[in-house]
């Protein structure tokens, strides 16, 4: 029987390029990633969304990660987590389920460690995107920080403009957690 993959969450504000340092943390590691279901909700069914959409995202992408783990190696990269989805329910809402407040309290022990990205990267806009401004992006990376270091999480920040040092430190810190 084999060990159980190591989840690995990539969070922070928008275009930081998590979804990109996800995949090529996989594919560096020989081992699977999950992409960020909220981007292809939204794609699929528009930026208008209500409170109850965010628990749909959230319970796919939780089952995603599920069915993940027995395609992964070592880790598993996951490109999102549910402090993602309830820091944006308070953002779009002022509100936050039932549902995602304690799957967020869950992500304690859910995740072996987690990488937040600092949004010191240009913006890249696409279809489900909603803060370009920079002052919003720096608010949500300070939430995004509360919230790991209230939730007790083992995180390490990202930051820098360049991506081939952002994916060698994100490297780098995985490596030690073998």
């Amino acid at each position: 029987m084999r060990d159980k993959p190591f989840k690995i969450a990539l969070i922070g504000p928008e275009s930081t390029g998590k979804t990109v340092l996800a995949k090529e943390l996989a594919a560096a590691f020989n081992t699977h990633f999950i992409s960020e279901y909220a981007a292809e909700y939204i794609a699929h069914k528009g930026k208008a969304l209500c409170l109850d959409d965010l628990d749909i995202i959230l319970k796919e992408q939780l089952a995603r990660e599920d069915q993940g783990l027995n395609k992964a190696n070592h880790f598993l990269f996951c490109d999102s987590d549910a402090l993602t989805t309830k820091l944006w329910s308070q953002f779009l809402f002022q509100q936050t389920s039932d549902f995602v407040e304690s799957q967020t309290l869950l992500s304690a022990g859910r995740y072996k460690h987690t990488l937040l990205l600092a949004p010191d990267t240009n913006w890249h806009d696409d279809a489900h995107r909603y803060t370009e401004d920079q002052k919003q992006r720096d608010a949500f990376f300070q939430n995004f920080e509360a919230g790991l270091t209230a939730l007790k999480r083992d995180f390490t920040i990202i930051r820098g403009y360049d991506w081939k040092k952002r994916k060698q430190e994100a490297c780098k810190i995985i490596r030690n957690l073998i």
